[in-house]
């Protein structure tokens, strides 16, 4: 294969250059080779006798470039990708990693992994760009890529548990029964459960290990205020489609996947779709119901970005979005600590697409004591912060920071707020509502005030108006007397 400047070559090094490279170059890798590495020379010796080497040459034949791949199990693993600095911004690292697919291809292996350290932010920018996915993290990074498109499942089912024990199994199995003639996979994330909700888990992990992708922490990682969803689970989502599910919430529809997905397929302008859910409570406190309901809904057949800035018609487990984020990476998108984290992700997919409204019901969403949303007073001495950073975002990025936004739903809100963490005397939480938000707060306190105002208007048109009408029927009256007499 030859460029204009550089030539590359498939194990035409021999072991004694490739020694004295890895000892030239061991700077040139992040962090040093010998920083992980005990003998170089050992470790060329691995390299030479089990992978096949890549290498980039100059026009006066000196190596500018070196990658190494394993290809001796179903899987091949990349290792060492490596430019002098001097050749970097010139497409070498991309072709050195071109080059190594087609060889893997030949040898009939169809997925490639590697690991990256993570303060190498460059060689995870590249991969990332390259198509490589995360799979795992820790300190290092596990990248993947599967060669051809149908070994990526189509759809990633998205699910979050902690302590549902009571519910999980129901949940898992309605994944499970579902009917499709595509792939899909389930990222469970167990936020270190205690009752027993991990095991269950593990339990199917076990049962069906190549569709489902658990993520088990050994430390609850919401209550540390850590964003589940951004940090585990959306950078390692694989599928075209996204579909949501709470451990607590299930469906109820064998084909729902398969639906949606259809329905996606065939309309291409439409960013996502979703249906109506059957609503129960666990302790029968009230009936079960439709969301959203017909009324609500007045016979719309999607909802723009503007409709779900009014109000929330999609309840979680029962969307599927077109994942815009394939190309652009969620995390320049995704505030950290927000609540509703659901909303913002439906107003990030209504930006670019309105999202499709589907007929039948489809899953359940289940009220129960464990559920963030099941008592409003105790969500909001929680989550108050984190509910008024979500509207503080949503105001910015999806009204162009509007007054009327700001006038009719984040001052009240933030004021509201702040009522209840003096009441509780969470002080605090006062201050740091105070602190963060410098601008803003002193104009929500003074909402109160502007509430007032309204209210003695109102009150005094009222009086006004019920005066007028006994006076009116008063004289309606003397009037009558008069006739009949």
């Amino acid at each position: 294969m030859t460029m204009s400047f550089y030539n590359i070559k498939i194990n035409s090094i021999n072991y004694n250059r490739l020694v004295s490279l890895l000892n030239e170059w061991n700077d040139f890798f992040v962090p040093s080779l010998n920083s992980y590495v005990n003998h170089i020379e050992e470790y060329a010796y691995k390299i030479y006798h089990n992978a096949d080497i890549i290498e980039a040459y100059n026009t006066r034949g000196e190596i500018i470039g070196l990658l190494c791949i394993y290809l001796n199990q179903e899987v091949g693993y990349l290792t060492h990708l490596a430019v002098n600095p001097e050749y970097q911004k010139q497409g070498i690292g991309n072709e050195l990693l071109n080059v190594s697919e087609q060889i893997a291809l030949k040898k009939g292996i169809n997925k490639i992994r590697l690991e990256c350290f993570k303060q190498n932010q460059k060689g995870v920018n590249f991969y990332m760009k390259n198509s490589y996915k995360k799979i795992r993290e820790n300190e290092k990074i596990v990248f993947e890529k599967c060669l051809k498109e149908d070994i990526y499942p189509k759809v990633s089912i998205v699910c979050l548990t902690y302590n549902q024990k009571k519910f999980i199994r129901q949940c898992l199995e309605g994944f499970m029964m579902q009917k499709t003639n595509f792939k899909f996979e389930i990222l469970i994330h167990d936020d270190a459960s205690t009752d027993g909700t991990t095991e269950i888990v593990k339990e199917y992990e076990k049962k069906y290990p190549d569709i489902i992708r658990p993520i088990y922490q050994v430390e609850n990682k919401f209550s540390q205020g850590i964003d589940i969803h951004k940090n585990f689970i959306y950078p390692y989502i694989q599928g075209k489609y996204v579909a949501l599910c709470e451990g607590d919430d299930y469906w109820t529809d064998p084909n729902k996947l398969q639906k949606q997905v259809d329905f996606l397929e065939a309309h291409p302008e439409y960013s996502g779709c979703f249906h109506p859910v059957k609503v129960i409570w666990e302790k029968n406190e009230h009936k079960d119901s439709i969301y959203p309901t017909k009324k609500k809904m007045r016979g719309k057949k999607f909802v723009t970005k503007e409709d779900l800035l009014n109000y929330n018609y999609i309840q979680t487990n029962s969307v599927v979005y077109r994942w815009r984020f394939i190309e652009e990476n969620i995390q320049d998108y995704f505030p950290d600590g927000i609540l509703p984290g659901d909303l913002y992700l439906h107003l990030l997919h209504a930006q670019i697409g309105n999202i499709a409204f589907l007929p039948d019901t489809m899953a359940v969403y289940r009220k129960n004591e464990g559920g963030i949303w099941y008592d409003e007073k105790s969500r909001v001495i929680k989550y108050g912060l984190a509910q008024i950073k979500f509207c503080y975002y949503v105001w910015k990025n999806f009204t162009d920071s509007s007054e009327k936004y700001l006038n009719e739903t984040l001052l009240p809100f933030m004021k509201e707020i702040s009522n209840i963490y003096y009441e509780n005397l969470m002080f605090d939480k006062l201050e740091i509502l105070k602190e963060t938000y410098r601008d803003l707060y002193p104009k929500a306190l003074s909402m109160q005030g502007k509430i007032i105002k309204k209210y003695k208007k109102y009150k005094k048109l009222s009086n006004i108006f019920i005066t007028t009408t006994i006076v009116s029927i008063i004289i309606i009256i003397l009037l009558c007397s008069k006739i009949f007499l």
